[in-house]
């Protein structure tokens, strides 16, 4: 048997809040997880998903992103949202220096991508940032 402290003795007095960045923020962003998950509500679609975390700043706050992957039923159903998301799609294949055909999501992790930034206040998980735009630098 070890002598183990039945206490926890943490010093809290360094912790630092966690931040967002102000709405229309141009920024760039480091990719820390990219996966093609099943759609929660339909299984049969899939989404694309991203965290990007600003890897000179611990206390930002990741942003968490979810792209649908676009399909022929979606251009079917509504031709317009299914632009759109094309659109998306070739505005962040750009920004991360993809010229378009299949990828692997774990190959971009560790890339960094510029975007610009709106906040918002969620009831749910309050002060957030969310990629209103991935952004082309030259």
């Amino acid at each position: 048997m070890t002598d183990t402290p039945s206490y926890l003795d943490i010093n809290v007095d360094d912790a630092q809040d966690i931040h967002t960045l102000p709405n229309d923020s141009e920024c760039m962003l480091r990719v820390e997880e990219a996966a093609i998950n099943p759609k929660k509500d339909d299984a049969s679609k899939q989404v694309f998903y991203l965290m990007l975390t600003d890897p000179n700043d611990p206390t930002f706050q990741e942003v968490k992103l979810w792209m649908t992957v676009p399909d022929a039923e979606q251009e079917a159903r509504d031709p317009r949202a299914y632009n759109k998301s094309l659109l998306r799609w070739r505005d962040f294949y750009k920004a991360i220096g993809h010229s378009g055909g299949p990828f692997d999501p774990e190959a971009i992790v560790g890339v960094d991508v510029w975007v610009l930034l709106g906040e918002e206040d969620d009831p749910q998980f309050g002060l957030r940032n969310f990629v209103r735009k991935f952004v082309v630098k030259r």
